[in-house]
């Protein structure tokens, strides 16, 4: 149990990190109930159940516990923002989206101009391995993405706090998905619906496969003809379904 002199500090740099709004915002990021997350906040202390959490999920927990040094909250908002800009501008990736969606809002002018805009604003996906544990869960990897999105864009596709990103290595739902692109997924839509695209679990590996009809039987596919033999729904373990890929642009 980590004790801070201002509970308020965390709370504002956790919520600017997450991209929550609110505390039952952040309660549902770490998955914790509103009820345990106020227990908290009343004893002034940090759970070492919380820390663990955010370095799952690529934030730098101990960042968060930091005295004031003089930054003002303002400064510190506004450095994320900037940094997420940086990103955003910086031609790591291109997005494959609908005509006229656009995940990064009005945030398309200079950093000055987007360091105006709330921290809180934005949520980066933290990046998962290509694999399961042990026990069937999905393992986080280092660093976060380099991608970051508009949090309410997010919501309007699923549950925000529940998408991580995933780097494609197989070649299975070539042309669609090819090797290199970052699939972000939903971790809570994990109920299968015919014709939507899931990363799923086979053996531990995780695997990227469309939901169809095959011999009469729901079965995850391949988008390749020649790819790998469709896989029966009972023989998988789904991890989230793919909302949208990025490409990445050298």
């Amino acid at each position: 149990m980590k004790q801070t002199s201002d509970f308020a500090v965390f709370m504002r740099r956790a919520l600017a990190e997450t991209g929550a709004r609110s505390g039952p915002d952040l309660a549902r990021f770490l998955g914790i109930s509103r009820q345990a997350f106020n227990s908290a906040k009343l004893r002034n202390s940090i759970p070492d159940s919380w820390l663990t959490t955010l370095r799952h999920k690529g934030i730098d927990a101990d960042k968060l516990l930091r005295p004031e040094d003089g930054h003002t909250a303002a400064a510190e908002a506004e450095g994320l923002a900037r940094a997420v800009i940086h990103s955003a501008q910086g031609g790591s990736a291109s997005m494959l989206l609908p005509p006229g969606a656009s995940p990064f809002g009005v945030v398309h002018g200079s950093s000055e101009a987007g360091g105006r805009h709330q921290a809180s604003f934005w949520y980066s996906p933290p990046l998962i391995q290509p694999w399961l544990t042990e026990g069937n869960e999905i393992a986080f990897s280092q660093p976060r993405t380099a991608h970051a999105f508009e949090r309410d864009w997010l919501a309007r596709r699923g549950e925000w706090t529940k998408m991580v990103a995933l780097e494609v290595t197989g070649e299975d739902m070539l042309p669609e998905i090819a090797p290199g692109n970052m699939v972000f997924l939903d971790t809570s839509q994990r109920q299968p619906v015919h014709g939507e695209t899931y990363a799923i679990g086979v053996d531990r590996t995780l695997l990227l496969r469309r939901l169809g009809i095959h011999q009469g039987k729901p079965m995850f596919m391949p988008a390749r003809q020649d790819g790998a033999d469709p896989l029966p729904l009972d023989t998988v373990v789904v991890v989230g379904k793919i909302l949208f890929s990025c490409r990445g642009v050298r």
